[in-house]
């Protein structure tokens, strides 16, 4: 930081400390757990780390879930900017609101980021020109050293699970599994997870590939065993579980699945194997009566071709009428 960006650090420590006093007190105390506990899902608080790595340029970010911490390092070229606290409002309206400011407040910038006090008291930012960590949900404290892990070029939160650390890593575990890169309307190159032995990612380029299994303990218990691993390209890519399942799909999943087909060929015609899709959770349900059909075209393809198109909807709707 700069001098006069020390100036305003101190401010803001200032400003913050007496807002955070003035929330203990019991007639306002609430808010702060409103404030935690605002998004309906938990743990959105991931996006806003995303959307954090955005505005800094960044091109390469990751998440590192451990089970007494979660690190998220993003290479982004812009410093973290710190602002006069009493021009706040002026500068959020014309976008140019400190990024440390904007972290330590409750706004539309990072509108879920204080929900990650569910899970620690103090979440750390290193940065390249500035390493603070955020005390009492909105109070900044300038850290005196680094995180040894860290490269130079690197920015890290790191969020030490000092509350119930096995809920910290269930209900972020489970928010990676339901990751969403389209809802996350991010301009990253590339998003990697990392947890529970998992390296899952997401390359952006004239589509959005995603890499890496997902977690099998999303597809029903007993229907795991006869579920395949499979490689798809076409509409939304990225490796999948295909899944045979006999009966109602109502019987395995209250989730609303796209209907969507993969080609096969018999003889010389082209046909389409309805399935039931769930892109986010990239698991494809097949009936067990289609999957003995097309079995070997299934099985013995390096990849599969997935498809959005009117003759999936209506073969599903055709197959699913009574669900």
């Amino acid at each position: 930081m700069n001098n006069t960006e020390k100036i305003y650090f101190e401010a803001l420590q200032k400003d913050r400390t007496a807002i955070a006093d003035m929330m203990e007190k019991f007639a306002v105390r609430d808010l702060q757990e409103i404030a935690v506990n605002q998004p309906t899902e938990k743990a959105q608080f991931i996006y806003d780390l995303i959307k954090n790595a955005d505005d800094m340029f960044a091109e390469n970010a990751k998440f590192i879930l451990e089970k007494d911490r979660l690190i998220f390092k993003h290479n982004g070229v812009k410093n973290f900017s710190v602002t006069a606290p009493e021009n706040e409002e002026k500068d959020f309206e014309d976008k140019v609101i400190g990024k440390v400011n904007a972290l330590t407040a409750v706004t539309k910038l990072y509108p879920n980021f204080q929900s990650v006090f569910n899970y620690t008291t103090a979440p750390c930012i290193y940065a390249p020109n500035i390493m603070f960590k955020i005390e009492r949900l909105i109070v900044p404290v300038l850290l005196e050293s680094d995180s040894s892990e860290r490269r130079n070029d690197e920015t890290w939160f790191v969020i030490p699970f000092d509350k119930d650390s096995a809920k910290a890593y269930e209900e972020i575990s489970e928010a990676f599994k339901k990751f969403s890169y389209q809802s996350a309307l991010s301009k990253l190159k590339n998003i990697e997870f990392e947890y529970e032995n998992n390296s899952v990612s997401y390359e952006v380029g004239d589509t959005i590939k995603r890499t890496g299994y997902p977690d099998s303990r999303l597809i029903p218990a007993e229907l795991r065993k006869d579920s395949i691993a499979v490689e798809i390209i076409g509409t939304r890519p990225g490796k999948y579980f295909l899944v045979p399942y006999e009966g109602k799909l109502k019987n395995f999943t209250d989730k609303r699945p796209i209907p969507m087909s993969i080609p096969q060929i018999r003889g010389s015609k082209e046909k389409m194997v309805p399935v039931s899709a769930f892109p986010d959770d990239y698991i494809l349900y097949i009936t067990m009566e289609n999957f003995k059909r097309y079995e070997d075209g299934l099985l013995d393809a390096e990849v599969l071709e997935l498809r959005e198109n009117a003759g999936a909807v209506e073969m599903f709707a055709r197959n699913n009428s009574s669900n």
